[in-house]
This record gives structure tokens, sequence and C-alpha cells, in this order.
């Protein structure tokens, strides 16, 4: 059944999706492609993203309308390398949600502009609305937020164990770095090489997770050390993946 303009009956728009065109004079424009689109996960449409570059990443904002029940737009976080490729993490969580029902931003967040780094902070500004999206004029309150350097996501553990190898990677630098946070815990790295036989890989004499000096505390730039040694000169230009075991801890990025 289908109301007047073609779509299902109580549903306004049943598949809003992003697409993405480029212009060098923004009058020219390619042909439109469809870069996001709700899938099997999704019981709501998407309103509209705001992407932006960090790094050497592309990070969007991607807001959710429930257009179904309770007229309501969140944002979840999307990302990707190229700003056409987009991805989005497979529990959308979200990255910033609205507030409780009577509060200025009861029922929508709409992304205000991109972030703004200072220092080792990253703020967020986003719109506020206490009424739903379908009332008309609702009063707009302005919010601001801050993250940590590359807080927007962390892989973390509690009191189980957590564990995480990279793929291998050509070390081009003298150091690496994580930015980390322990919460009564611990981190231990330790460097290997990829083996055909181990998928764990084959641990370097004098890296291995019994020479490393366990992390405990807070930084963004912590510089990994064995026994000492940080200076990983010795190793530049040799290919490696960074095993790492971690509890009561979140790593939020590192830096070969």
């Amino acid at each position: 059944m289908a109301k007047e303009g073609g779509h299902p009956a109580g549903h306004k728009n049943p598949c809003r999706r992003i697409a993405y065109s480029e212009s060098q004079d923004l009058k020219n424009w390619t042909e439109s492609q469809i870069i996001l689109t709700p899938d099997e996960l999704d019981t709501d449409d998407f309103y509209g993203m705001l992407p932006f570059r960090y790094a050497d990443y592309y990070l969007g904002q991607l807001m959710i309308h429930d257009d179904v029940e309770a007229e309501t737009l969140d944002i979840e976080l999307a990302f990707s390398r190229d700003g056409v490729a987009w991805s989005r993490l497979p529990d959308r969580p979200k990255f910033i949600p609205t507030g409780e029902p009577g509060d200025p931003d009861g029922y929508m967040v709409i992304p205000a502009q991109e972030p703004v780094v200072v220092g080792d902070d990253i703020y967020l500004y986003w719109a506020g609305y206490g009424l739903p999206h379908d009332i008309g004029d609702s009063t707009c309150a302005t919010y601001r937020g801050r993250l940590r350097m590359d807080g927007f996501v962390s892989l973390s553990a509690d009191r189980r164990l957590g564990a995480l190898i990279t793929r291998p990677f050509v070390l081009q630098s003298d150091r690496i770095l994580i930015n980390a946070a322990t919460h009564g815990g611990e981190i231990v790295g330790e460097l290997v090489e990829p083996d055909d036989h181990e998928i764990r890989g084959r641990p370097i004499e004098g890296f291995t997770a019994e020479d490393f000096d366990v992390f405990r505390g807070d930084s963004v730039a912590h510089k990994l050390s064995w026994r000492g040694k940080s200076d990983l000169s010795a190793l530049r230009g040799r290919r490696l993946m960074l095993r790492m075991s971690l509890y009561h801890a979140d790593i939020y990025s590192f830096t070969l």
C-alpha cells in the first residue's frame, strides 16, 4: 500500500542514500554515484553526511533519521580512505546520540562543522533540537564536545585479556608510538616477523613481550620500548608486525 507520491504508507522516505559528485568549477558536475545506502542492519534512513579529512582518512558524521516512529536524528561515524568507498562500524554505535526527551537535544542532533584540532584535543560542534523532525520549527541549542587526539574510536579491553596484531608493514621510522590509556590495567607489545608457518608471526630477539617495558598510563604519544630501548633504527626497512595484549585499557591509534 502506498501513499500519494509512491512511498509505503507510514514511511515517508524508504531509502534515502548518500551520493557523490565532483566539479572543478562548481558549475559542471560528474554523474552522481551512490556511496552509502542503508543495508539489512539499518531500520532508518540517511538524512545526510558531513565528511571531513582527518590524517590519511576521510571521516563522516552520518545523520541517521528515524522517520517511521520517533522522528529523531542522531549521528554515526563513517570512514573512508578515498572519500568514495565508505565503511561503518559493524555494531553501528551512535557517535553523537540524542539526549533524553525534554532535553534541548532530545530529538535531533545535527553536525555544525568539521571538528577543530587544538593541541592534543579535538572539538566537535553540533546543533540540538528538542522537538521531533516532523513537528516543524524548534529551538536550536549549540553544543561542543571534546575528544582526545584520535579519540573517535578505540580498541578496548576490560578484565578479559584483549589482543591485536597489525597487518605486515615495512618500518620506515626509528620508533613506534601509541595513543593509549590504561585504567588500572596494562599494555604489552612485541615485534614479530611474518611467517608462512605461524599466523601470529615469529618473535624478534630483543623485542619480545618478555623484553617489553609494560605501559601503564595515559598518553597520546607513548614511545614503545624494550628493556629501555626505544630506538628501532636497527629494524628500519624490515617487514614486521606489531602484536599487543591489553586489559583494562584502550588503544586509540599507533604511529609507525
